[in-house]
Formats: structure tokens, C-alpha cells, sequence
């Protein structure tokens, strides 16, 4: 009879957990990274950093993107200047040399499918989770799991085209734990960076199959700043 009644608990427990709806996992998670206000003020987003090379040091990294859907890449590397932009209809990669050279910078116009997950991704950012509809996006509950050692409710955030992000929340605090992506890439956020009350992440890992593959850390993030009406435009 004890069994029988430890069965019942554990049913009426796991059912209350499950019964929790997507836009209350999405208030908490967006409860955690700022207030309403704080998060509806938020129309463009630079990250300022570099791109770990594992002994302390590494090449420079800014992100620029820019509501409803424009990103703007900079890197470098072998000596080169790297920019990979869309203003959310075209997009272009250009590779510029550094110092004094006669080489001209190569640009090449990017297909529709790097633009579409461009797109994607500056959307995902800078809304804070609240991605339905936006892009014909959709979002849905499924479920609990274990993630990281926390108890995490589970988020599929879905778009056109095969795009998807699973996201596991941390059901007390609304941090989130992981990301796994539509390329089975599991991406990680370390650390935290406070910016007009908005808490952002001061270092992303991205792990395939069990191995780290990338990781940026940022050291400086900036709330809407000034941009100048082209800066995500094609290059004339």
C-alpha cells in the first residue's frame, strides 16, 4: 500500500511540474536577464571581445545586430580583415588585408540559406526568448530534463527551413543551462555581464559531440549604440 501511495505522490508531482505553460517558462527565463522594460528598450546589441585560443589569448571579435533581423560580423585573422554582414535581406562576406598592400578586399555576396540563419540568429538574440511568430517562428514546451546537474524545463523553438534551438531552463532560477542547436552543436554561456540591467554572458562555448569547438569571451557590450543607417548594408 505504501508503494501504492508513493506512486500517486510521485504521479500528482510530475503532472504539476508538466502542467506549466511555454509563456511561464519564458517569463522566468526573461525575469532572470532583466525587467520588461528593460528588455523592450533593447533595438541593437554590440559585442566587443576575442575568440580564445586556449593559452590566454586570441583574435578580436565584434558582433553588431540590430532589430528586426541585421547582424554584422568583424574578425581577424592570417592577416586579414574578415566582415560578414546582412541587413536582413542581402547579406556580403569581405576579406581585407591588413597594413599597406596593393591587394584589394575580395567581397562575395552570401547564398539565401547564410542569410536565413543570420536572420535566425539576430532574432534569437535579441528578443530574449520571446521569438513566437517573429519569422514564422513557433515555441513549445516539451517537457523536463536533467541538464548540468539542474532540473531544467525544455523549449523547442522552431522556424521554417529546419532551424531549431532546445533550450533547457533551469526550473528555480530561469538561468539557462544549454542550447542545442539545429547542427547538434550544444552551445554554453559562462560567466555574466550586467549592462543597464540587462545580465548578458561574458563567455560562449560551443561543444560538438562532447568537444569543445569554439568559445568567445566578451569583454565589453554595448546597449544600443549608435549606427549609421548603411552599416549592415552591402559595401559600394
Amino acid at each position: 500500500m505504501k508503494l501504492f501511495y508513493k506512486f500517486i505522490l510521485f504521479l500528482i508531482l510530475t503532472l504539476s511540474l508538466n502542467a506549466i505553460t511555454v509563456e511561464e517558462v519564458l517569463a522566468l527565463a526573461r525575469s532572470r536577464i532583466g525587467t520588461e522594460d528593460q528588455l523592450k528598450k533593447v533595438e541593437s546589441i554590440r559585442f566587443i571581445g576575442r575568440i580564445n585560443d586556449g593559452k590566454g589569448g586570441g583574435s578580436p571579435i565584434e558582433l553588431t545586430m540590430q532589430k528586426p533581423s541585421s547582424q554584422r560580423l568583424e574578425t581577424v585573422s592570417a592577416g586579414y580583415a574578415n566582415t560578414i554582414a546582412t541587413n536582413g535581406e542581402e547579406g556580403y562576406m569581405m576579406m581585407s588585408p591588413l597594413g599597406e598592400s596593393e591587394e584589394k578586399p575580395v567581397i562575395k555576396l552570401l547564398n539565401t540559406d547564410r542569410v536565413r540563419k543570420m536572420r535566425v540568429n539576430t532574432i534569437e538574440n535579441l528578443n530574449f526568448f520571446q521569438t513566437k511568430g517573429l519569422l514564422r517562428g513557433n515555441v513549445e514546451y516539451k517537457g523536463l530534463s536533467i541538464k548540468r546537474g539542474k532540473r531544467c524545463y525544455k523549449l523547442l523553438t522552431t522556424y521554417p527551413g529546419g532551424l531549431s534551438f532546445m533550450r533547457f531552463i533551469d526550473m528555480k532560477t530561469g538561468k539557462l543551462m544549454t542550447t542545442l542547436d539545429y547542427d547538434e552543436i550544444e552551445v554554453v554561456e559562462e560567466g555574466e555581464i550586467l549592462v543597464e540591467g540587462v545580465l548578458l554572458p561574458k563567455t560562449i562555448n560551443a561543444f560538438q559531440e562532447g568537444k569543445i569547438i569554439s568559445s568567445v569571451t566578451f569583454e565589453r557590450i554595448i546597449l544600443n549604440p549608435k549606427l549609421d543607417k548603411d552599416y549592415f548594408d552591402f559595401p559600394e
